[in-house]
């Protein structure tokens, strides 16, 4: 399996001279050692006239988990404005998960804390390095400020 790595992605999209990207370095870079959590199924319940959202408890702890990491690690506003992201994982437990799901979890609990709002990713690049009892987990993490364009 190749070795992957954000600055390594990132150079690579440069080589295919994509005006998305700004040549400087992410405005926010943070890698945590922490086994990644794919975003369930969110329960909608409908009674009457009110409806009600359910968060899996686990989502949740997870959520919980990585904002407290983010604060600790000194990120403090949002980014504003239309931004690219670049996203990997590698975990140890359980079976391998659908990446897009694990790409919502962290995008959600980026909200009003990464990024006002996960609206704002335009470009979004994300892979699972590994999975598996051997492997080291992590979750990585950078984005930049995109033009307008």
């Amino acid at each position: 399996m190749p070795e992957f790595s954000t600055a390594r992605v990132v150079s690579h999209l440069r080589l295919l001279h994509t005006p998305l990207l700004p040549s400087a370095g992410p405005e926010l870079w943070w890698r945590g050692e922490l086994q990644p959590v794919p975003l369930h199924r969110s329960r909608v319940v409908f009674r009457g006239r009110r409806v009600w959202s359910h968060l899996e408890p686990a989502d949740q702890v997870y959520r919980d988990e990585l904002r407290t990491l983010w604060r600790a690690s000194g990120i403090r506003a949002p980014l504003r404005g239309p931004l690219g992201c670049v996203m990997a994982f590698a975990g140890r437990r359980g079976r391998r998960p659908d990446l897009t799901n694990l790409l919502k979890a962290v995008e959600d609990a980026g909200n009003g804390f990464l990024w006002e709002d996960d609206c704002q990713i335009r470009l979004l690049l994300g892979w699972i390095e590994g999975w598996g009892p051997e492997v080291e987990p992590f979750v990585e993490v950078a984005a930049w400020r995109l033009g307008e364009g």
